[in-house]
């Protein structure tokens, strides 16, 4: 099951994600979703500040797929490292 921060992504590029022939939106996201979480989770345990991750290039392999159009790779890790980050630093919950 994704993650309430994954969710909250896909939330945030609603109407943005195109469907594919099935009709579908968003089913192949998922997994590249997840990954990409784990990966800035590792960036921030690692004590990496917002702009290390974003030099860090964590989505790099990702980005000429899917940093065409809405998000740019540098956008989408500020975006899901600041979304991770206050996740964490609220338990959870809303700020």
């Amino acid at each position: 099951m994704a993650s309430k921060a994954t969710m909250q992504i896909f939330r945030a590029a609603e109407g943005r994600v195109l469907p594919d022939e099935t009709g579908d939106v968003g089913m192949e996201l998922l997994p590249m979703s997840q990954s990409t979480q784990d990966g800035f989770a590792r960036l921030i345990d690692a004590g990496k500040t917002q702009q290390e991750a974003i030099a860090a290039r964590p989505t790099a392999d990702l980005d000429p797929v899917w940093a065409r159009g809405l998000f740019t790779g540098p956008m989408f890790t500020r975006i899901a490292y600041e979304g991770l980050a206050n996740h964490r630093a609220t338990g959870g919950h809303p700020s």
